[in-house]
This record gives structure tokens, sequence and C-alpha cells, in this order.
């Protein structure tokens, strides 16, 4: 193992080289905890303070900041920074590249992109899923239009429409039903409502239409397409959207 810590009397980086054991010591004189399962690529910097969990994997010359915290079997991309005190969930995946700003959050198992960037400060509690170089400088969470664009690389249409997919139980011609409720039905051409959606822009599996690309789905006979505007988004998390209505378009041959 080859990595950086912080001289102790001059806070300069110094290399340090030896297995785990051996480095043990001088991670305990500065507050490190690095999981002896955890791995730790060639010449990553460990700041002060650090907290890796077991079976998390740092890249060759990643950056941890002082006081950070990368949760259990969480991937750090080769090259990736994650700024002082930020804190990364567990599952989550930052690819190489990407930047983390200080005292930013993101929640167990987020996908960011490879060269992504999140600002200072940022709350991403929820698996969200962040598109390649995407700049995140606000809490896209409530800002669908933003979601939408830099999770799934979505963008309206000029009326501001959006069209995604679903599976779905076909009946007879332009009528559906849904996998997880028989009596919740879709028609083609109508405007389709959930009564008591969860709003909470958090929960990604929860009361709702869920919507994604063609290839998201397993389950279902069919495949429609939708579209929606923005104000009917509730979140968009683990590459699907979760809404308060659409319309039904219709099938869709693959």
């Amino acid at each position: 193992m080859k990595i950086y810590l912080k001289n102790l009397e001059t806070s300069n980086w110094e290399l340090f080289e030896g297995d785990y054991k051996t480095l043990l010591p001088e991670f305990k004189k500065r507050n490190i905890v690095i999981s002896e399962s955890a791995f730790i690529g060639y010449e990553a910097s460990i700041g002060d303070g650090a907290f890796i969990g077991n079976r998390a994997s740092i890249g060759d010359g990643a950056f941890i900041g002082d006081g950070a915290s990368i949760g259990d079997r969480t991937s750090i991309g080769d090259g990736a920074s994650i700024g002082y005190g930020a804190s990364i969930g567990y599952e989550a995946s930052i690819g190489y590249g990407a930047f983390i700003g200080y005292g930013a959050f993101i929640g167990d198992g987020a996908s960011i992109g490879y060269g992504a960037s999140i600002g200072y400060e940022i709350k991403l509690n929820a698996p969200i899923i962040i598109t390649n170089n995407a700049k995140i400088n606000t809490n896209i969470l409530n800002n669908p239009k933003e979601l939408l664009l830099k999770s799934m690389n979505l963008l309206p249409n000029s009326k501001g429409i959006y069209t995604l997919y679903k599976r779905v139980n076909k009946i007879k011609k332009g009528l559906y039903y849904s996998n997880y409720d028989n009596n919740f039905l879709y028609k083609d051409r109508e405007v389709v409502k959930i009564k008591n959606p969860n709003m909470d822009v958090t929960k990604s599996c929860s009361s709702g239409i869920h919507v994604s690309t063609p290839f998201y789905w397993t389950k279902g006979n069919t495949l429609i397409a939708v579209e929606f505007t923005e104000k009917d988004v509730i979140t968009c998390l683990e590459g699907k959207v979760r809404l308060k209505k659409c319309k039904v378009i219709g099938e869709v041959k693959l």
C-alpha cells in the first residue's frame, strides 16, 4: 500500500508505504479509521479523521479530505476528490475524476458519474443517479427539470412534455392493468392519476406512477409510452421517475 497522509508537524502530504498492519499506527495518530477489508488504491490521499468503511474501495490517486466518511461497500473512482467533512453513504458509487464538495452528503446507493461535480454542502440524501460530467450546485431533488436532465439525460419537447415508458399487462387493445394493482387501469389517450401519492422526494419505491426507459422493466407483457410535464414529477431516483399523473400515449412495439 502506498498512500499519502499528512505530516503531523507540517500538515504537508507525505507518502507512506507498507501493509495495513504496518500503517495502522500512522492511521491512529491521525484519527483515521480504515476498515481492514477496504481497498486503498495506489497513492490515494487520506485526510486526518477520515473514515473508510468495510469493503469500501478507494481508487488510485483519489483524495479523501479531513473528516470525510466513506460508507461500507462504496466505491470511489480513480482520481476522484471527496471534500473535507463530506459523507458518502453505503453501497454508493463515485465515478473517476468526480468532485464532491466539502460538507456534501451523498445518500446510500447513489451513483455519481465520472467527471461529475457536486457542490459544497449539497445534500443528496437519496439513491440518486447523476450522469457523467454533470455539475450540481443546488439541491436538484426539489428541481424536477434539472433532476430529469442530470439524472436521466431527459429534455422536454417544445411544449414542455416528456416521454417515458412502463410495462403493464394488456387486457385488450388500448386497455391495460398495472403489474402491482389489477384494478389500476391505463387507457390509451387518457390521463391516469394517483389519488394519494407519497410526495417524499427521497423515496424511490413508493406510491406513484413509475416510468423509465424501455429496457428498465422486467415485469408486464406490454410496453406503453406515457407523457408528462415537470409539474407531474414527484422524484427521479435509481433510474426511474415517480409521477403524480401522466397521459397514456399507447402501446410500443420493440
